[in-house]
């Protein structure tokens, strides 16, 4: 099919959030037939009734009320169209949920389910950047210690009981060469990554592994990096607590000289929208059909990133590096960022950014192109 072909339809779920926000907005651009079935929780809330003012002369808009929890509304928003259309490509973008990361599996694989019995060919999974993987555990002499390989193999399976596993392991970590009792945040970390993992593993296999009909169902897997987007406000709240107008600091237990790889949003939107239409429209981009895809634009030190972001702000913002006793001791008192931090240690070096020219057609774009065209936005925070 060319680019000038008969419609396609597509069903983005989470299409509020800040993936699905961007993937709407990219897949309006291309100046293609697409129609847009926007799966939101409440259609009239502003997040929604936003996405609408995104269509244009090329691309329709519509939203359908849904939910993970429930697979009735799941069916509902696939269902053939009034013409029998049916949906052809679905994005499945499901959220974290860290009491019991197999719930989130239960949620993709409800949607997996319905897309399969609505004749639904390709879905799009956007995963994360360090699920892993057999390239990742070669780079790091083995399986990380953050994966139990057991329970992320269960949580892949139909009734598996992986995040029991999860709960089974010691809670006795280290952080240099000190010892610390609990690490709540990386027992919610293991199942985070295990919930995508499991994931991933029902994406490569929902059209069957078989020969048959099973063979025209496709997939592509994304793993975005790090959000530039978690440097702004609200989100900087969370990842950079002590940050502030009054106190333009920015402390890590992140190693000096480790990089971390960022990624704008917007490039991720840029790539599912083209990993969403890959079967369909052969002249848009090189097949990202069956292809896991790590989604990063560019990899910098806390010290350089810092160095962008006082720049973009109009503020000296200062980089505080805390050691690992001292993590420790943070991490005894419950900072989550701490830990967070602490346990990505092992993980960020593993990376590098991937090459997105080719399939966007253009450089993604770095820290500070991005900070430039919110630089209102942050210049405000700082003001406050």
């Amino acid at each position: 099919m060319s680019s000038s072909s008969t419609s396609l339809t597509v069903l983005i779920t989470s299409a509020t959030g800040t993936q699905g926000t961007a993937l709407v907005s990219a897949l309006t651009s291309l100046s293609l037939p697409i129609s847009i079935r926007a799966l939101v929780r409440d259609p009239s809330s502003p997040k929604s009734l936003a996405l609408l003012g995104l269509s244009n002369a090329h691309t329709s808009i519509i939203l359908t009320q849904g939910d993970f929890s429930s697979p009735a509304s799941l069916s509902r928003a696939l269902v053939p169209d009034e013409d029998g259309r049916v949906v052809d490509a679905v994005f499945l973008n499901t959220n974290p949920t860290f009491g019991d990361p197999e719930e989130e599996v239960r949620h993709a694989r409800s949607v997996l389910e319905a897309a399969r019995e609505k004749g639904v060919r390709h879905v799009v999974y956007t995963s994360v950047v360090g699920v892993a993987d057999a390239e990742v555990r070669e780079r790091i002499g083995g399986m990380p210690g953050w994966v139990n390989a057991e329970a992320m193999s269960l949580l892949g399976a139909a009734d598996g009981p992986g995040i029991e596993a999860v709960k089974r392991r010691s809670k006795l970590l280290t952080v240099g060469e000190n010892k610390v009792e609990g690490g709540i945040t990386r027992e919610l970390l293991r199942g985070y990554f295990g919930a995508k993992m499991g994931i991933e593993g029902l994406v490569k296999t929902w059209g069957g592994t078989g020969t048959g009909e099973g063979e025209k169902k496709t997939w592509t897997i994304l793993r975005p990096a790090w959000f530039m987007t978690n440097f702004l406000p609200p989100a900087n709240a969370s990842y950079w607590p002590e940050l502030s107008p009054s106190n333009p600091v920015l402390r890590s237990a992140i190693s000096p000289n480790m990089r971390m790889m960022l990624v704008d949003p917007q490039d991720i939107g840029a790539v599912a929208a083209r990993a969403l239409l890959s079967p369909f429209v052969q002249d848009l981009t090189p097949s990202l059909v069956k292809k896991t895809i790590n989604i990063g634009s560019q990899a910098l030190t806390l010290t350089e990133a810092t160095r962008i972001f006082s720049k973009s702000a109009g503020v000296q913002v200062k980089v505080e590096f805390v050691d690992e006793a001292e993590a420790a001791r943070e991490i005894r008192e419950g900072n989550i960022q701490r830990d967070a931090q602490a346990w990505f240690k092992t993980l960020q070096e593993c990376f590098e950014p991937g090459e997105l020219f080719e399939i966007i057609k253009r450089e993604p774009k770095t820290f500070g192109e991005f900070l430039e065209g919110r630089k209102e936005e942050l210049q405000r925070f700082f003001e406050q």
